[in-house]
């Protein structure tokens, strides 16, 4: 099991591996070092290894000089000294190399990599290396890499659902050379060959089909992302609760609503009106894997709890007709919005097509026997459309011709039921 964080989650499992004293091992890896006493007492905890200085050393070698024989001995002598700072700690010196790999070779500029590194990194281990790193992006990819905080720790994301996302915020930006789509993947990219997000698994096509980032990594954009306005997590109590009186005021333009333990007590879910979120453009309501197979029931969106959204994921809640209504009604500005509509609801209203912004359209719909608006496909700004659903008759799409649905690009489907007796 990887990347433990808490016993809690081993025995919620434990009872599903008897010892039947055959010789079997089970092997956790965590960064909190009490964990395996927890798990039993008689555990064996291993410890990894530092890096050597010599170890350090060639790995950073190989990553800035390999097959460079012309370097010069000051900018080996100043990448030596770098490599000893780093302290032996590996993500340390991936991200370090990663970094002066791509900067000019001036001396002053790997001269003042080493002086910030001076001594700190002891005290604060990787966290200098990856405030360096974050330093020196290029702005258009700072706020991409802090977006990553938005999600669930250790939690693999689609690069697709990247995509979409980065484009409704307006990170991309987008030149007479290359689509949306092709900077969003070269953002990604460039993000992985920083060593700051890891591939978790490619495509037929090579291409990156997930993605995540390191524990290390995850605070510091959730930190950073905290600490700049940037981006703020709330607990679903300060939803919950109507006693209180005075939530915590802050000025944030993103939001990531935590809901962890839904699947343990699933509850109706009411925004309180004081909360200030008039200033919020994105919202996700995104909560724990886990959890969202029993997702909870949202029942309240004020018209003045969200004024100028540009992102609404509310996969992981359930919403009722009257509430996706009110949606499409006050939030004109949504250039994304994911749903999962309750089994209640009834046909997709025509008035979706006065999100005149909107690019991304995703549905998880548990009923969708109704013929989609034709409204729908008239809408010019409209990108990517995901239907997931169980059934979706063929009549939903018959008209798309005669409406003219030439800016869509993708659009995803579960099961298309041509008639009631094949389904292909």
């Amino acid at each position: 099991m990887d990347n433990i964080w808490d016993v809690k989650i081993w025995r919620e499992v434990e009872g599903y591996f008897p010892d039947d004293n055959n010789g079997s091992r089970i092997m956790f890896t965590s960064r909190n070092q009490r964990l395996a006493f927890q798990v039993d007492q008689n555990s064996i905890s291993h410890q990894l290894w530092l890096f050597s200085k010599e170890e350090s050393w060639d790995l950073m070698k190989g990553k800035l000089f390999s097959g460079d024989s012309g370097c010069s001995l000051e900018f080996t002598k100043i990448a030596k000294r770098i490599a000893n700072r780093c302290k032996g700690l590996l993500l340390a010196v991936a991200l370090i190399s990663s970094l002066i790999g791509r900067m000019k070779r001036q001396l002053d500029l790997w001269n003042e990599v080493a002086e910030n590194l001076k001594s700190r990194i002891a005290s604060e281990g990787c966290q200098n290396v990856i405030e360096l790193s974050y330093k020196f992006l290029p702005e258009h990819l700072k706020s991409c890499f802090l977006y990553f905080g938005a999600f669930p720790r250790g939690e693999n994301i689609c690069a697709s659902t990247l995509d979409c996302l980065w484009s409704a915020e307006g990170f991309i930006k987008v030149d007479d050379t290359q689509c949306t789509k092709d900077l969003a993947k070269e953002y990604l990219n460039n993000l992985v060959s920083e060593n700051l997000v890891v591939v978790s698994e490619r495509n037929s096509m090579g291409g990156i089909k997930e993605c995540n980032v390191h524990d290390l990594l995850y605070d510091f954009s959730f930190e950073k992302g905290r600490a700049e306005n940037f981006l703020n997590w709330m607990e679903k109590s300060l939803f919950m609760d109507q006693s209180s009186t005075s939530p915590k005021k802050y000025v944030c333009h993103r939001l990531s609503i935590c809901d962890t333990d839904s699947l343990i007590r699933p509850k109706p879910i009411h925004i309180r009106n004081e909360l200030p979120t008039s200033k919020v453009y994105s919202c996700l309501w995104l909560g724990h894997p886990a959890a969202r197979q029993e997702r909870t029931q949202f029942n309240v969106l004020s018209r003045n709890c969200f004024r100028v959204l540009r992102v609404l994921n509310m996969e992981g809640i359930y919403v009722k007709s009257n509430q996706f209504r009110e949606i499409l009604l006050f939030n004109i500005h949504l250039r994304y919005l994911a749903v999962t509509l309750a089994d209640q609801c009834g046909l997709i209203p025509s008035s979706i097509s006065n999100l005149w912004n909107l690019e991304t359209f995703i549905v998880r719909y548990y009923n969708l026997a109704y013929p989609l608006p034709n409204s729908m496909w008239k809408m010019r700004s409209l990108r990517h459309v995901e239907l997931l659903c169980p059934e979706l008759d063929m009549q939903n799409f018959e008209d798309v011709d005669s409406v003219g649905a030439s800016s869509i690009e993708t659009l995803g489907s579960l099961v298309l039921v041509y008639d009631s007796n094949t389904v292909k």
